[in-house]
């Protein structure tokens, strides 16, 4: 760590991609010199104030809807002028009020340089094919539109491939991570808004007024991404509200969601759950204990086992998260989990006796977390086990209470997360089966 906090390794990233970006833009510049100067500033202005109007995202960095007016720039002025607008939105309004480092200054100037300067010479070079394609050869290259996506393509492969990298880096997350929660929701819908750059560039070929025509939809855009991203934060807000809840009213359930919630997640990737489903699942993890809420703090709190009127009030609690969520719009999509995690494979479990493939598969994936999370957490009446002794347990517990499957992609997990592998001391106050959290 350095002495403004950037790391090393990422200060070595931000002299790499200037170094690159550097030498491509003087080598271009001595290919093909700036075009239109009036062009040039009036895209450079804009590109900043994109920048400036930057949503942040999740996992860090952030987007906006400079894109289309780089590719604009790639059509009008050339490798030169693209990699230079889009170098300017360096100098945005967002990173001078935060006085953030020159590093993350340089990178970003280096890793947008060289970025739109190598997709514009892809650009270039598939127009220099046209004349070949009159003769038959190569002639799907060199058509405006196949120019366009690999224009458009190149740019934008490279800028998110170079950012991610970068915050990566910067924030020491995996890199698996920042893609997942910054890219694989924005990708599709910038690309769409990188299109925009070829009839934008058309009309400024005409008067560079014309790109007043432009800047309302760009600027919807970028009200759309504000919006999507500080519901998500709203939505989260809800989601630890209502952990605290469950909290409060049951001891055990500290610390408890957050590892099922881990557990869970890793468990969803590995069995090859999409990323979209994998935040709903994250969300149901954490909630699937609501219904304790509605329990008896006596019941909750109980050192002993429980009697079996205590075991039949408490498997109320499914039904009853399951009932509160129902009344969250955007939560009631992960009712059904919540409302099956006891379930079993061979159809002995509750609330509804579901049976194999009919019990959902988020709740399928909480019955072996949970499981796994209870077992190795320390009970009043029982030392947490050791790893091994759960994982056996879970073995024995495929094509019964768990699906084969899911144990068979959860135990390699358990050798290769640190979350797995060490037990939790804690006083749970609920009592049961080995290998179930509750009764």
């Amino acid at each position: 760590m350095t002495t403004d906090g950037t790391p090393r390794p990422f200060r070595v990233f931000a002299a790499t991609v200037v170094l690159l970006g550097a030498v491509l833009t003087a080598a271009s510049w001595a290919a093909r010199p700036l075009g239109d100067l009036r062009v040039f500033v009036l895209l450079c202005m804009v590109s900043v104030l994109s920048e400036s109007l930057a949503v942040e995202l999740p996992a860090g960095g952030s987007t906006s809807i400079s894109l289309p007016v780089w590719v604009a720039a790639a059509i009008l002025l050339g490798p030169t002028g693209a990699a230079m607008v889009a170098a300017s939105s360096a100098l945005n309004y967002q990173d001078i009020a935060r006085r953030r480092s020159p590093w993350i200054f340089a990178a970003n100037l280096g890793l947008l340089s060289t970025s739109l300067g190598c997709a514009s010479w892809a650009y270039e070079l598939l127009g220099s094919l046209a004349p070949a394609a009159q003769a038959g050869v190569h002639g799907w290259t060199a058509t405006p539109a196949a120019r366009l996506i690999v224009l458009v393509t190149t740019a934008l492969l490279l800028n998110v491939s170079l950012s991610s990298v970068g915050v990566s880096l910067l924030l020491s997350v995996p890199l698996a991570r920042v893609w997942r929660s910054n890219v694989s929701w924005t990708l599709g819908a910038q690309a769409a808004l990188a299109m925009l750059g070829w009839p934008l560039a058309r009309v400024l070929a005409l008067t560079p007024l014309a790109l007043a025509l432009f800047l309302f939809p760009l600027m919807v855009a970028r009200q759309l991404y504000q919006r999507y991203v500080g519901l998500r934060d709203a939505y989260l807000d809800t989601v630890r509200s209502l952990v605290a809840a469950i909290e409060a009213k049951d001891p055990y359930t500290r610390g408890h969601s957050e590892r099922v919630a881990t557990h869970a997640v890793a468990l969803g990737r590995a069995a090859g759950m999409p990323e979209r489903l994998v935040e709903r699942l994250e969300f149901a993890a954490l909630l699937h204990d609501l219904g304790k809420v509605g329990i008896r703090s006596s019941i909750l709190g109980k050192a002993a086992q429980l009697d079996p009127w205590e075991v039949r009030e408490i498997r109320h609690h499914p039904e009853i998260g399951a009932r509160i969520l129902e009344q969250v719009p955007y939560l009631a999509d992960i009712v059904p989990g919540v409302l099956a995690h006891h379930e079993r494979y061979d159809g002995g479990g509750y609330s509804t006796g579901l049976i194999g493939d009919a019990v959902p598969l988020e709740a399928r994936i909480l019955a072996v977390a949970d499981s796994y999370d209870a077992m190795t957490t320390e009970r009043p009446y029982r030392a947490a086990l050791e790893v091994n002794a759960a994982t056996a347990e879970l073995r024995l517990g495929a094509g019964g209470q768990f699906d084969p499957r899911l144990v068979g992609f959860f135990l390699p997990l358990v050798g290769d997360h640190e979350p797995f592998r060490q037990p939790v001391a804690g006083r749970p106050a609920v009592s049961g089966a080995v290998v179930d959290n509750d009764a």
